[in-house]
């Protein structure tokens, strides 16, 4: 069975910004992020995971506004996983 490619935009609030975070599915449990700042610069991370719980990969120079914003990502994340449109399309 052929894998689609999935990706994902989401816009969250990471205070006091509101800012774009682009998801591309890896496998059923890693997604590579990346994202900019206000100023542009990009940063890139990993969210690597199951249906019940995600954690951020193991990127040793993350921005503190990443850092500090870690659970709320986290939050928002899980929520979009657990649709089962990605899954749906993921899998299919």
């Amino acid at each position: 069975m052929e894998k689609r490619l999935i990706q994902i935009t989401l816009v969250v609030r990471t205070s006091p910004l509101m800012l774009e975070y682009n998801l591309s599915k890896r496998t059923d449990f890693v997604y590579d992020v990346n994202t900019a700042d206000e100023s542009g610069q990009r940063s890139y991370f990993t969210l690597i995971g199951g249906r019940s719980h995600w954690q951020f990969g193991p990127e040793l120079l993350l921005p503190e506004w990443i850092i500090e914003n870690k659970q709320a990502l986290l939050s928002v994340f899980s929520s979009i996983e657990s649709a089962e449109l990605v899954s749906h399309f993921y899998n299919n």
